[in-house]
Parts: structure tokens; sequence; C-alpha cells
């Protein structure tokens, strides 16, 4: 890492930050990227409605380009430690993976062949896209989710129009997930289990209302139906797992580091399932080999001092394959994944100061601002530019509100850090 000296007349530009617009996020498991802010779907479940500076953009389904291109976007990613660790990067995170193409494919040719990418989308892929997925990429995954319709969630698409779209591409390049499933779920999740080309893998999502009031008397789908769905899918020939590292990860000859929520699960069918899946897969003696201790903690010693981490006592042993961190300094989701990525075996580090947040990896507004100044510092992550980026997306949204006649005041609010501890 590039060692810098902070400048402290940018102190006060810390204070207002919008980290929640950067278009690369280093969050919990992945490395995040975004060519767009928004989304023009307005989906009553999204889970970025949770996040209160970005609600209301969300709301009025406005989609803004960032003005980064491909090849910036990349030259980002190739700063950071946490890409040459093998970090896995995942396109549309924030928004929809599909409403941002162009870039997007742009970006997948020029990445790093050895690098792991991950495309979301739910909408049906147009023919764009499916002439450009139609070549098979070893590094590349998309996760495809289908949602049932359902009028107590208000979605009225047929999913199968998806469905169809993804079936002249190659099944090892897809991962489905089916959801989210309400109780008025189940026979759209019946077809679309049914239509898939057997031997797909699958994930049957709950419905997740966290955070999201408004949803708050929606039935989820029982756990009846979602047995029935999963006895469905197991019959077909289809690999049902919410764990996607064997379709993303192995592909490239990498280990997946949080192995220990796969092999301590409660339920002992279930377990045993993942487990087969994990025995067939080609990374299963990086997962699940003897792990080096003593080279393992050397490893994390060394890059604790590289992230200007002070470790304050002896790691502490939580699992075959975790390990609980103590160190004095605020530290992050990011970081973990950063050190679960380099340290050369499968292996999950929790750090005891990380910050608190909902959803994988959390708000990444809710990063201390001692984090992003180390990170700026150590030349961890691109914070300088990506502020800038953050300030005229912010701007650009203003303006948008402001010229569709919508008062621009709660919106605003975002800016005011230390009134409302948004994004402090």
């Amino acid at each position: 890492m590039v060692r810098r000296t902070y400048d402290k007349q940018r102190a006060e530009e810390y204070e207002h930050l919008l980290p929640e617009f950067y278009p690369v996020k280093l969050i919990g498991a992945f490395i995040s990227l975004d060519f767009v802010s928004g989304c023009s779907f307005n989906c009553s479940f999204c889970i970025s409605k949770r996040h209160p500076s970005r609600e209301e953009l969300y709301q009025e389904g406005l989609l803004l380009d960032n003005r980064v291109s491909s090849g910036k976007m990349l030259s980002w990613l190739r700063s950071m430690p946490s890409y040459h660790a093998g970090v896995q990067v995942r396109i549309g995170h924030d928004t929809d993976a599909g409403l941002e193409f162009e870039k997007s494919s742009k970006l997948i040719e020029m990445a790093d062949p050895g690098r792991s990418i991950v495309y979301l989308t739910r909408k049906p892929l147009t023919a764009p896209e499916v002439e450009f997925f139609r070549t098979y990429r070893r590094n590349l995954l998309l996760k495809l989710t289908a949602t049932p319709r359902s009028k107590s969630l208000n979605v009225t698409r047929n999913p199968m129009n998806l469905v169809r779209s993804a079936e002249p591409l190659d099944s090892r390049m897809l991962y489905w997930v089916l959801g989210p499933l309400a109780a008025d779920s189940y026979g759209d999740a019946v077809e679309i289990i049914e239509s898939l080309p057997a031997g797909s893998s699958l994930f049957l999502k709950p419905l997740n209302c966290e955070g999201l009031p408004h949803l708050a008397n929606v039935k989820p789908l029982s756990r009846e139906l979602i047995a029935h769905l999963e006895d469905l899918a197991l019959k077909r020939g289809h690999v049902v797992t919410e764990w996607f590292c064997r379709s993303g990860l192995a592909r490239i000859d990498r280990g997946f580091f949080d192995v220990d929520k796969i092999t301590a699960q409660k339920d002992p069918a279930k377990r045993e399932r993942e487990l087969s899946y994990c025995t067939a897969c080609s990374s299963n003696g990086l997962c699940h080999g003897e792990l080096d201790e003593p080279s393992l903690r050397q490893a994390l010693v060394m890059s604790l001092a590289e992230l200007g981490l002070t470790l304050s006592k002896e790691p502490h042993r939580t699992g075959p394959r975790s390990f609980e961190v103590a160190v004095d300094e605020p530290a992050s989701r990011g970081e973990e994944t950063y050190l679960n990525n380099s340290l050369s075996q499968a292996v999950s580090i929790t750090l005891t100061t990380r910050e608190k947040g909902r959803s994988q990896g959390g708000s990444f507004c809710n990063v201390d601002r001692e984090v992003l100044k180390r990170w700026y510092e150590n030349g961890f992550f691109p914070v300088t530019e990506l502020n800038t980026v953050a300030e005229y997306v912010l701007r650009d949204i203003r303006r948008l509100f402001t010229s569709n006649g919508s008062s621009p005041v709660h919106l605003s609010r975002c800016s005011i850090v230390k009134d409302q501890g948004i994004c402090a």
C-alpha cells in the first residue's frame, strides 16, 4: 500500500461525505460498483430503500448516470489492495446491472480474467445482453432474480420473461434467486422451477421486511410451502443452495472464506445437502482442508499492520475457520472483506470494532470517518476521487427534484451530516 500524508485542509470535507453515493464500495464480502445512481423499477421490497440518504431517490424511480467511464472504474479497482487480493466484484449492488449494461460489459471485457465478477439483474435480458453473455467467461457469474408476481408486493411483471431470455446462455454462468416469496408467490415459483434446465443452481429467497415498514402486513410464503418448492426443485435435478461460491469463486480456483456458515447450519438435512455440493466442488480442498494456523496468524499480524490497525490481544478462534480479532481503532466490514481474501487460506475474520449495519455489508455510510481517513492515507481506497463523484451525483439529484417540481428538502437533509447523523 502507498502511504500518504493526510491533508488536514480536506478534513472538513470528510464531515460531509456521502459514501452511499460512491460508485465503488468495499462492503461485506464484495467490492460493489455501479455506473448509475438510483433505479427506475421502484420495487416495494428494494433493500436500497432502507438507507435514508437514498430512499427518496428510489421511490421516485430516478436513474442518474454517475459520469464514470469503464476505464476509470477499472483504474480504481486496480488501485485497491482488495481487488488484488481477489475480493469478488459485484456489479449492480445498489441498482440493477441491466440498467448499466453498456459500461458494465466494457468493464467485464477489460477486467483481469482471474478476478471473479458477479452481474446482478432482475429484468429480462435484452438482445445485446444475450449476445454478450453467450460467450462463456470463467470469471463471470450472472445472478438472476426471478420475482414471482404478487399483489401484496405490487409485482406484476411475468418472471418467465427473464427465464426465457436466459435460455441461450451457458448454465454454468447462471445462479437463480427466486423471490422474495410472499404468500401469493407460490404459483409462479412452481412454474419457474419447472422451466429451468435440470441442474440449475437456485436459492428460494424468503420475504425480508426488515427496515421496510410499508411491508409489515405482507404475509410471507409459509415454511411448509417453501419446503414443497425445495422438494420440487430437487426432484427436477436442481442444486438448491443459498451459497453461490461454487458457481463463482470456485470457477477461478478460489476458496470461500465463510465456509463455517455452511458447516454450522442447524438443519441436518440442509447441512448434509450443502456439504454434498461442497464435496463435488473443485475448491473443496481449499475450503475444507487443514488450516495452517501458525502461518495464518503471522500473515494476519502483517495485514493488520498494513491496514493501520493495532492488535490489542491475541486473535480468538470462534470456529473451525473463523477468528475474532480485537483491534484498538475503529474498523470496517470492508477491512474484514480484505482480510478474508488476503490471508491465502479460506478463513473468516471478524474485527471487534467494526461498524454495525443492516443487510449485507451494512449501510456503507456507517463507515467511521477515521476509517476513511486511514484508507486514504494508506492508499487502501480511492476516497478523494469517489467523494468528488458523490458530490456531483448529489448535485444532479437536487437539480432533478427541483426541476420536477418536487421539494428538495427531504433529499438535501442527507448532506446535513452533523444534524441528521445519516452518513456521519
